[in-house]
């Protein structure tokens, strides 16, 4: 956008507010500096608010010079461009020059999706499956950026603010467990798949409940934000069960919630019950039904409209893939004991895990 005509600079006022937007109603303006006026039919006039109570009071002309209407324009163009509601076509990101200028990536991670992003125990620091991706990421972006250094942040984030987080660039990637659906696409990037889970419903082992058909009447735990949520809230009204949704703030909340008898179910990808029941020592105790709900790939969350970050962290993970880096992560994290209480998982290698890590073709 170029820039408008320049103009007389005024005398500075030190003992007035710096400029500032106002309204046009609210006269005088206790900003002596030029201000935006904004009218009700939307038209703009930027000059000085002793100009105008000079006018007044004289009887002189009110109206806006060209120059200043100019300078309103073009300001204000640029303010309506940072004004987008959520959704709308943002301009492209610059994730990498961000990254630069600041010499800082900035890590989102969740604090209780065990085993791919969490904080185990007394550990400040993340670990898990999706944290070793985004470090593998992070090198990758020295490479590329010719840093010698480059300062690591790690910035918890929640499933119903992580999304946010990325958009505005308060994170640059979320290291974490999100399914990468076409809903969310819409305001976010995702890299290529990095794990692929199932939403399913896990219950007391012996009880009562052993189909989704006897949910009905009962309290279901979900994660608020989750597309497990989703998935019950649907698969409720097509099957016509009469439930109650116990909505917890993270897994933690969820699964709590459900072994403490708030809720008679929960609902949540597979792979995160079984790593919270694992850490518990509850494997003999719950099961799950046989039904799966859903598939959900997972992947890296990216800000959207940044095709060369997203290009370096797919050929980051895609080499990974190609030189067996991931397979032994999942061996590392899926079938081998974790920190803190050495737990294993013990998960096989699925269909869908092969092929993601090319196992199979």
């Amino acid at each position: 956008m170029p820039l408008p005509p320049a103009s007389p600079a005024l005398p500075a006022n030190p003992e007035r507010p710096p400029a500032a937007f106002c309204t046009a109603d609210a006269m005088p303006c206790p900003c002596y500096n030029r201000v935006l006026y904004f009218y009700g039919s939307g038209a703009m006039h930027y000059r000085s608010t002793v100009d105008r109570q000079e006018a007044r009071e004289t009887g002189g002309d009110l109206s806006t010079p060209p120059i200043m209407l100019a300078a309103a324009m073009w300001l204000v163009a640029g303010w309506l461009s940072l004004a987008q509601p959520a959704g709308a076509a943002a301009p492209g990101a610059d994730t990498l020059g961000k990254i630069r200028s600041t010499r800082t990536i900035v890590l989102g991670h969740r604090t209780a999706s065990i085993p791919f992003s969490y904080l185990p125990g007394t550990i400040s620091r993340p670990i898990g499956y999706s944290i070793a991706i985004c470090e593998h990421i992070v090198d990758a972006v020295k490479a590329n950026l010719h840093l010698p250094e480059l300062r690591v942040q790690y910035h918890p984030v929640q499933p119903d603010n992580r999304m946010a987080m990325v958009a505005s660039g308060s994170v640059d990637v979320e290291c974490g467990s999100t399914t990468a659906t076409p809903e969310r696409r819409k305001e976010v990037d995702f890299s290529t798949t990095t794990f692929v889970a199932a939403t399913r419903v896990a219950v007391v082992k012996g009880g009562p409940l052993r189909a989704l058909r006897d949910l009905n009447g009962h309290r279901i735990a979900v994660t608020r934000g989750t597309t497990n949520e989703q998935v019950m809230e649907q698969v409720a009204r097509e099957r016509k069960l009469d439930v109650q949704l116990v909505r917890g703030r993270d897994h933690d909340a969820s699964y709590a919630a459900f072994r403490s008898g708030k809720a008679d179910a929960v609902a949540m990808d597979d792979i995160l019950l079984l790593g919270l029941m694992t850490e518990a020592g509850e494997q003999g105790k719950i099961e799950f039904m046989d039904e799966t709900l859903s598939s959900e790939p997972y992947a890296i969350m990216l800000r959207k409209n940044d095709p060369e970050f997203k290009a370096l962290v797919d050929k980051a993970i895609n080499e990974m893939i190609d030189h067996s880096e991931m397979a032994k992560l999942y061996q590392q994290w899926f079938r081998s004991p974790i920190p803190p209480k050495r737990a294993n998982l013990a998960l096989p290698f699925t269909e869908e895990m092969a092929r993601v890590l090319k196992l199979v073709r």
